[in-house]
């Protein structure tokens, strides 16, 4: 191959003959004195004196700053509400830019995203300033209760299922419209207002990207005010994932969360005879007509149980008995009473068991597995809920949501039977966690946390009587 180099006062340009005859030629190199550094441009720290335009002043708005793009170029401004976009210009002069009075009226109320642009004379194009404005030209109120998510961090469960809610003082009905972006993709939701509040059903964002979001409220009233509020910067991440269930059930967990040393609100016990009562007995897997040696239990918190003690126990054993579980059941808090009507005694290494406005008890499980354990109480606390809680909550919506949004059970035990065993074995590590984090190691109080953060909080709504435990 030949190449020939010709020299020329235009510039330099190489012509390339290859064997076939064909010729390509290059474009020539830049010019080393071409300007190619873009533009600085920025918007002053204070639009309207103090960052919010009101109703005066929205029509009118001046915006200022400053470049060092050459003079004469033009400023390109746009200020956006998230769903109304205004514009405006500036000329540059000194390295000043200021705008004519730009009307913001027909904005939405609430957070103003203002962005400059500028070009200089060889083309090059500034990185765009931003700033945010309050835009207040009306009454309407309007905000996101925070936080969100628990937290204020969203994970791969919640983005899943994501609720957010809010108050304001539009009229009932009046449709509020939430978003959420990842500053290139938007999920869109909408509510109505109920009484001063709104409240988005469960939202799947989990198509957004990690990362800081943005989430966006906007409300009109029936009078054609609008307004809308902005949090920005709320981290989602969907790489942290809740973690698998305990391979133990709860009441194994911890041995320290309660003890004898507890207070009771057993008071007093008297004999009651002996009659006929219909008792369950695993060991025969049955309800029996049992002739049961029956005591009255009284609570300072104003409880009586009737405790049956299968007819198998003598006279002076059965007393012993009624009163040794009447003194522990005492020691549940007050909320896992209620319901308890009867305390059935048998012997037999057996599980306890609760429902039926019962406790269960089987002796020989007692004596050779829970006291050992020192878990006795921590058993009698989960039997508990199944008596006093279960009804009340395994239907309730809000129930079925915390599980959803925490998106793992605290136990293999409780997965695999999520309606009747998961509200109790989450029940005592809740009162663990929030009561008593003593009884608990580190690792375990993290693990609660991970996996059942929505459940506490359903408990927490509602506000139970837990004397005398707390």
């Amino acid at each position: 191959m030949k190449s020939v180099l010709y020299s020329a006062l235009a510039g330099i340009c190489i012509i390339a003959f290859s064997c076939g005859g064909s010729k390509t030629e290059e474009s020539p190199a830049p010019d080393a004195n071409t300007d190619t550094t873009p533009p600085t441009i920025s918007i002053s720290s204070t639009i309207a004196g103090d960052n919010v335009v009101d109703e005066s002043e929205a029509t009118a708005v001046i915006i200022s700053g400053v470049s060092d793009a050459e003079d004469d170029q033009a400023v390109s401004i746009t200020l956006s509400d998230n769903v109304n976009n205004t514009t405006g210009t500036a000329t540059i002069t000194n390295g000043q830019w200021t705008t004519l009075g730009i009307d913001m009226s027909a904005m939405s109320d609430g957070p103003i995203v203002v962005v400059a642009n500028v070009t200089d004379k060889a083309g090059n194009n500034a990185e765009a300033a931003t700033a945010e404005v309050t835009l207040d030209q009306n009454d309407l109120q309007l905000a996101i209760s925070q936080p969100i998510a628990l937290d204020d961090l969203i994970v791969q469960a919640e983005s899943e299922v994501l609720k957010v809610y809010g108050t304001t003082d539009a009229s009932d009905g009046q449709t509020v419209t939430v978003s959420f972006s990842d500053g290139q993709n938007v999920v869109n939701v909408t509510t109505e207002v109920a009484g001063g509040t709104w409240g988005i059903p469960k939202t799947n964002i989990s198509a957004l990207a990690d990362g800081n979001i943005i989430i966006n409220a906007l409300v009109n009233d029936s009078n054609g005010e609008a307004t809308q509020v902005r949090l920005s910067d709320v981290p989602l991440d969907k790489t942290i994932l809740p973690p698998a269930p305990s391979v133990e059930g709860t009441i194994f967990l911890s041995s320290t969360i309660m003890s004898q040393e507890d207070e009771t609100t057993y008071t007093a016990i008297a004999a009651n005879g002996i009659d006929t009562r219909t008792m369950y007995d695993r060991r025969t897997e049955s309800f029996n007509q049992v002739d049961a040696r029956l005591f009255n239990a009284t609570y300072s918190d104003g409880f009586t149980i009737e405790i049956q003690v299968n007819p198998e126990f003598t006279d002076a054993e059965a007393l012993v008995e009624a009163v040794k579980y009447g003194t522990e059941v005492g020691r549940l808090p007050k909320v896992l009473k209620r319901d308890v009507a009867t305390i059935w005694i048998h012997k037999g290494v057996e599980a306890f068991g609760g429902g039926n406005n019962n406790l269960l008890i089987h002796t020989g499980n007692s004596e050779t597995i829970y006291e050992p354990r020192n878990i006795l109480l921590e058993t009698l606390v989960h039997e508990g809920v199944h008596t006093s809680l279960d009804a009340y909550i395994k239907d309730d919506a809000d129930w079925i949501y915390a599980q959803e949004a925490d998106g793992t059970f605290i136990s293999e035990y409780a997965r695999d039977n999520s309606t009747r065993e998961d509200i109790a074995e989450s029940f005592l590590l809740y009162l663990a966690y929030r009561y008593r984090p003593e009884s608990l190691t580190d690792q375990l109080k993290t693990f609660i946390k991970g996996a059942m953060s929505y459940r506490m909080d359903y408990f927490d709504k509602q506000n139970f009587e837990l004397a005398p435990f707390n």
